[in-house]
């Protein structure tokens, strides 16, 4: 058994990472369970739940569970000026060293939709990028956005908060 010390030391303590997402992108995660990098080699997460303001969803993640079973290393762009190599030193990102998180519904912690999204996405039929987001029709959007609610909690991004609102989606018709 280990002790406090060793305990404190060994412990990563990453806290709560976002994956920033539109529609189609989430649907994908979540009907796949997995999320994946089709560009890259790692999966790209963040710190900044600000970031992307015009991608719809959030999905916050337990940095701390999904370190257990990935590597997760902070991640800084690089650029050149002056023909020297500069890193980005504001960013937040963190790089999940894998192809892809399998299983990624272990990981999270809830799944929300930012305040300002829900017009364009229900009114109009596409997200803040013009990217169409019904498949069939509005019913399938509200199916899975009602089985995201059963298992994670839907919650909405108000500022820099994130509240389970049950009246904000029900005036808007996002759950059933």
């Amino acid at each position: 058994m280990q002790d406090f010390k060793t305990f404190l030391f060994e412990s990563k303590n990453l806290g709560e990472l976002y994956h920033i997402c539109d529609y189609k992108s989430l649907k994908h995660i979540i009907t796949e369970d997995k999320l994946e990098s089709k560009n890259y080699g790692y999966v790209s997460l963040t710190r900044d739940k600000m970031l992307w303001p015009k991608k719809d969803f959030i999905i916050s993640i337990d940095g701390g569970k999904l370190s257990n079973n990935y590597v997760v290393k902070p991640y800084a762009y690089q650029g050149e000026e002056n023909g020297n190599i500069v890193y980005f030193k504001n960013e937040r990102e963190e790089a999940v060293i894998a192809k892809s998180i399998v299983k990624i519904s272990k990981y999270i912690n809830f799944i929300a939709i930012r305040d300002n999204s829900s017009t364009n996405l229900l009114k109009y039929g596409y997200d803040e990028d013009f990217q169409w987001v019904y498949d069939d029709n509005k019913n399938n959007v509200l199916k899975l956005l009602s089985s995201i609610d059963k298992k994670f909690g839907l919650k909405v991004q108000k500022g820099s908060t994130f509240v389970k609102d049950d009246k904000w989606f029900k005036e808007r018709c996002l759950i059933y």
